[in-house]
């Protein structure tokens, strides 16, 4: 495939897109969500676990997106499918403005996060899937870094409009504000080169097309396998448990560390707010690793930054310097979460159903994640102190690398 200019590219203009949805719709949705709890519990009289309950709410619903858009995703129109999650994003979670009671939060959150899935984490990673055969990693780090950097900025304008506007109107605000943004960037989308008449991104010097060129003579015009045979594949059954490991790393960690700083009288302001810094840097940074040293050599430093966070949370104590060690460390660590499902997918199984086939894989990260801080929580309850859930995390990040180890080895099958 002949080298894409990069200065024409049109490629590039779908990861602006992509990042100006992910800083809207994952920026105001995902990241400050939370900041309503207590006025909301203390106009509606219910408490923070009901209200907690909405993050069970979101895996669910996002589950669902996931599995029942993948097909049309695939075969529709994906842009028109972006167009109305967005407005079903937006309006779900600015109508809850108007909730008089909690359960009008369930069922209007839900509708946001199957909005949210349609618009975000499937249709963006399928978008970059077909755009960019080279520099992946990179184009992914791009268009997800909208999510932290919209943290940054509607973090504290959130909290402002609560205060000064109440939380009913800055729930109006800041869901007219995802559909706004959100639709007018979905106008710019398409859904691949063939629709500009481009061929999707390679890099002339890239080790990956290197490699790729290598392979051509025992998998001549390979891309990628069924649904069907991935999941009857032993690669994919493996690759899933290093998914729900990532699932787990990725929300039973960062979830509890300021209980856990707090515990042992450590201020962890300065902690979070440098492993926010971090983490906007390492999300770039992570896309160009992957691209630099492929997927396992991807993985095995994600996993690695992940082991001596968790090995410095164990040592720290009241020493403030392992402390910023860890916030570093699990900056670059924790892209895993983002970078590491779309790139095994696409590394183990090829880009034939990927849609169909992130949509599961996406399914048991996110099982994961529900699962991930309940173990946190309950092995600290159980022990009275968080070093045993830190220990059993280093386990868990081991086993995340060797898993997908596993699950690479066995998928070179599909090429042969």
């Amino acid at each position: 495939m002949a080298q894409t200019n990069s200065k024409k590219f049109y490629g590039w203009k779908i990861v602006a897109c992509c990042f100006l949805i992910s800083m809207f719709a994952m920026g105001i949705i995902s990241n400050t969500i939370s900041f309503y709890m207590k006025p909301v519990c203390e106009t509606l009289g219910c408490s923070y676990v009901q209200f907690s309950f909405i993050n069970v709410v979101s895996c669910i619903t996002s589950m669902l997106a996931a599995i029942l858009l993948a097909p049309k995703i695939e075969s529709g129109n994906v842009r028109l499918i972006m167009i109305v999650s967005a407005v079903a994003a937006g309006a779900g979670f600015g109508l809850q403005g108007i909730a008089t009671h909690i359960w009008h939060f369930y069922v209007l959150f839900g509708i946001t996060n199957l909005g949210i899935g349609g618009l975000t984490s499937l249709p963006i990673n399928y978008l970059i899937t077909n755009w960019f055969k080279d520099k992946k990693g990179l184009a992914t780090s791009l268009a997800f870094s909208g999510a932290g950097i919209g943290g940054i900025f509607w973090s504290p304008a959130v909290s402002a409009m609560i205060e000064n506007l109440g939380w009913r109107n800055s729930l109006f605000l800041s869901g007219a504000s995802v559909v706004a943004v959100s639709v007018l960037a979905c106008l710019f989308i398409k859904k691949s080169p063939a629709e500009m008449g481009q061929e999707a991104y390679t890099a002339r010097d890239s080790l990956e097309i290197k490699t790729q060129r290598q392979k051509t003579v025992q998998a001549p015009g390979w891309d990628g396998v069924t649904r069907k045979t991935a999941v009857s594949s032993p690669a994919f059954w493996v690759f899933v448990l290093s998914l729900i490991c990532m699932g787990m790393l990725a929300a039973g960690v960062m979830t509890q560390v300021p209980t856990y700083f707090s515990e042992i009288g450590l201020s962890y302001a300065g902690i979070m707010a440098l492993f926010s810094g971090i983490s906007i840097l390492g999300n770039i940074l992570g896309g160009m690793i992957f691209d630099k040293l492929g997927l396992m050599g991807g993985m095995a430093f994600t996993c690695a930054c992940n082991i001596l966070a968790l090995i410095c949370l164990l040592i720290s104590g009241k020493n403030t310097f392992f402390a910023y060690l860890f916030a570093v460390a699990i900056g670059l660590g924790m892209v895993i979460s983002m970078l590491g499902p779309p790139l095994m997918t696409s590394g183990l199984f090829g880009i034939k159903e990927y849609a169909r086939i992130y949509s599961m894989s996406n399914a048991f990260f996110l099982a994961g994640c529900m699962v991930g801080p309940m173990l946190s929580s309950g092995i600290r309850t159980a022990t009275g102190s968080y070093a045993a859930a830190w220990s059993v995390y280093i386990a868990i990040s081991a086993a995340c690398f060797v898993f997908a180890f596993i699950a690479h080895g066995l998928s070179k099958s599909f090429r042969k």
